[in-house]
């Protein structure tokens, strides 16, 4: 018996120490998975050099630097043009807020009045001129600022009316400008009073500009002051701008040669 069972044994597996054959043309399953893998067509993979990859790293850093820059950077300055005040179709005394009126502005001193499409007689406000105007229109757009100093002598005495915000200085600005019809104002940045001055008249407005160039890339309060005693003084359009602002003694060539070129064509003219 004990004969029996060992030939049993090895007729229907292998004897010990043997690797199981299989019957000729019948493949295992392991073989089949082989050949299965073998008929896929492949795609050979080239692998990346040690200089592509050092360039990948540094892309990453690059990357991750500027991403790191812009999200720690100040807000820039918003609303710089006025117009993205929310005024309903019938607007009432209620709805002449400083939020609606200036939104991103703060109006200081707190009390004083916010007024749209006119201003106080006894002066002390900040007025947002619109189209729908029946006195004066706005310089450009829809809206414009219109700051009225008070009187030194009024039961307000003689404090500053201003807008304020605090913002970036662009890192490229070498100049800021605005448009209007400066009648007294102060405009600051971080309490240094900025020496603006006229670059061109229209016959609407003047485009004023000064140097901005040694604030680039601060972040502070940019404040526009109507000082008590002054008139009413308009104002939009107010820009920052890579290129620098002529010198006073540049922009008075440039006005006299331009007023002189223009007597001497006047003068051939006539002839």
């Amino acid at each position: 018996m004990a004969g029996d069972g060992f030939r049993c044994h090895v007729a229907g597996g292998k004897r010990p120490g043997e690797k199981a054959k299989s019957p000729q043309g019948v493949k295992t399953p392991l073989q089949r998975t082989v050949m299965v893998v073998n008929d896929m067509p492949m795609k050979r993979v080239p692998m990346k050099t040690n200089s592509q990859q050092s360039h990948a790293i540094k892309l990453a850093c690059v990357l991750f630097t500027l991403l790191f820059a812009v999200s720690s950077r100040g807000q820039g300055f918003l609303n710089l043009d006025f117009e993205d005040a929310t005024i309903p179709s019938n607007p009432t005394y209620a709805d002449m807020t400083a939020a609606n009126l200036f939104p991103n502005w703060t109006v200081s001193p707190p009390l004083v009045f916010t007024i749209y499409n006119s201003f106080s007689l006894s002066g002390g406000s900040i007025s947002l001129i619109s189209s729908n105007s029946g006195f004066i229109l706005p310089i450009q757009g829809k809206y414009s600022v219109l700051l009225w100093g008070t009187n030194p002598n009024g039961p307000d005495g003689p404090i500053p009316i201003s807008l304020g915000q605090t913002g970036q200085i662009p890192v490229w600005a070498r100049s800021i400008s605005y448009w209007g019809d400066d009648q007294g104002l102060q405009i600051t940045f971080n309490g240094a009073v900025l020496a603006f001055s006229t670059l061109s008249t229209t016959a609407n407005y003047n485009v004023y500009g000064a140097d901005i160039s040694a604030y680039a890339g601060q972040t502070g309060q940019l404040l526009i002051s109507a000082l008590s005693g002054t008139g009413g003084s308009q104002l939009d359009n107010i820009q920052f701008s890579s290129t620098a602002v002529p010198e006073p003694g540049t922009v008075a060539l440039i006005v006299t040669g331009g007023w002189l070129l223009g007597c001497r064509r006047k003068l051939f003219t006539t002839r």
